[in-house]
């Protein structure tokens, strides 16, 4: 009784340090706070902000003017949990980076040192089912801010999600890069016994320069496990969308990208495929554990070099192997070859991420150098070197090459 008809404003502030706490920001509530219980479970609340990080210019990262949350309260005894509409309005998002490259949304304690993160792969009996039927989000502001780099926004100004007998169906309009985004689709129970809670999805976006279709299934929405997602991108002008990313590279005409998408239990599978103008490109990749590998070609290499003017290269494409790990501030190449045609280059060793060192090993051989390029001689080529960087120095130890019947042997340092 008294939350139905009670004054919970006065509990506001407390309600403020909790969130101060939890996130070691200022969360500030203007609005009233409305809850009722029955017949529906019903929470409102406005005006709503939280603090940006200390080091930004702008005081709020986040902005809310309006939730209105109403849930079938049955449902949170008897399960699931039946959300039976979500209004969520006036939503302003920053997401920036500093100068040194701290994230404004990472709050409070790291994933890192959170419970959540020490216990990975838990059984998720403590997940709560959620059955949505209808959601409404309209003034959806998302601004993207980097150094160095111009603002880029998203804006949202319809996002309307209907539950119907077979599913949910959704429809929306907003704007990114400055164009129009319409913004259609459905999700659906997969109807697998095996596969209880796996959902089947729909989705199509229209952005004037580019059209994009998702189509698949996934296993596990909660955790976002047990993906198979097919995408299609078609772009009818590439020249005018990289002329809206502020990218200058000749290219013109349509462009077609073709991925599959698999997740699970961790493990990310991508392989993709695109053409544009004479060009092709493809890419089989996994990553596990921030541990990437994989195959990426591209080419014919003729083709690609007429478009930067550049000409006498080989009509074979660039093939190229990585096994790589990713994890901390280094990066380890395990293995990486490069091939055109017979040509290989080998390198390995470790680089850190931000580029100030790096410790590898390169190998090159080419039964001829005519091949890579038609300038070149036709000598055969055999070398070998470990690269050594460091802020102070650049370092070639142990060089080795052979060009034809002329050999090269020694160090190089500079700095």
């Amino acid at each position: 009784l008294y939350l139905n008809h009670g004054d919970l404003n006065r509990h506001l502030p407390r309600v403020e340090t909790m969130a101060n706490e939890a996130t070691g920001r200022d969360l500030r509530i203007g609005g009233e706070l409305q809850l009722t219980l029955w017949p529906t479970l019903r929470l409102q609340i406005g005006d709503v902000s939280l603090a940006n990080a200390p080091w930004s210019d702008e005081p709020d990262m986040l902005r809310l003017g309006q939730l209105d949350l109403s849930i079938d309260p049955l449902s949170v005894f008897l399960g699931p949990i039946v959300v039976e509409n979500l209004d969520l309005r006036d939503l302003h998002l920053l997401v920036e980076q500093s100068e040194s490259g701290e994230s404004n949304w990472q709050l409070g304690e790291s994933a890192d040192d959170s419970p959540a993160a020490a216990e990975p792969g838990g059984t998720g009996d403590g997940e709560l089912p959620l059955l949505v039927q209808q959601i409404n989000v309209s003034g959806v502001t998302v601004i993207q801010r980097q150094p160095g780099t111009e603002d880029r926004e998203f804006r949202l100004e319809v996002l309307e999600v209907l539950r119907g007998t077979e599913g949910a169906e959704i429809s929306g309009r907003g704007e990114l890069l400055q164009r129009p985004l319409a913004l259609a689709g459905s999700v659906s129970a997969l109807q697998d016994p095996e596969l209880p809670q796996a959902i089947r999805l729909e989705l199509a976006a229209n952005l004037d320069l580019l059209t994009l279709q998702l189509e698949g299934q996934v296993a596990d929405p909660m955790e976002m496990d047990g993906a198979e997602i097919d995408a299609v991108i078609d772009i009818p002008e590439i020249a005018d969308l990289l002329a809206i990313v502020e990218q200058e590279l000749p290219l013109s005409g349509p462009l077609r990208l073709e991925a599959r998408i698999t997740q699970h239990q961790g493990e990310l599978h991508v392989v993709a495929d695109a053409t544009v103008q004479d060009l092709t490109a493809s890419a089989d990749l996994e990553l596990e554990n921030e541990h990437l590998s994989g195959t990426v070609s591209a080419g014919p290499l003729d083709r690609a070099g007429a478009l930067f003017d550049v000409a006498g290269l080989p009509a074979q494409p660039l093939e190229v192997k990585a096994e790589l790990s990713l994890g901390g501030e280094e990066l380890q190449l395990r293995e990486v070859l490069l091939t055109i045609d017979e040509a290989r280059i080998e390198a390995g060793g470790s680089a850190a991420m931000d580029g100030s060192s790096a410790d590898l090993q390169f190998k090159a051989t080419a039964p001829s150098l005519a091949g890579l390029r038609a300038d070149l001689p036709a000598l055969p080529l055999d070398a070998e070197s470990r690269l050594r960087l460091d802020p102070k120095y650049l370092k070639l130890e142990s060089l080795r090459a052979e060009l034809g019947s002329s050999d090269l042997s020694g160090e190089l340092s500079l700095g």
